[in-house]
């Protein structure tokens, strides 16, 4: 019978600890979904301009060139 009730203090003692985090949790899965979303976008974004990349290095080399036959 003792090792029931240190069980069940033990158990006690554990929600009254998550109770609380477990209340905390659906602002925490928000502001994750939040933030996989924005990274999700920011991915997107760095894929798109590494997709312009080469066309500005081209852009650029050709400036290069311009600039080269005027010194």
């Amino acid at each position: 019978m003792k090792d029931f009730l240190q069980v069940r203090e033990v158990f006690l003692l554990l929600r009254e600890y998550f109770l609380p985090e477990l209340k905390h949790y659906p602002q925490e899965q928000d502001h994750y979904l939040q933030d996989r979303d924005y990274c999700s976008q920011e991915q997107n974004h760095c894929s798109q301009e590494l997709n312009h990349y080469p066309q500005e290095q081209e852009h650029c080399l050709q400036e290069q060139k311009t600039a080269l036959r005027f010194i």
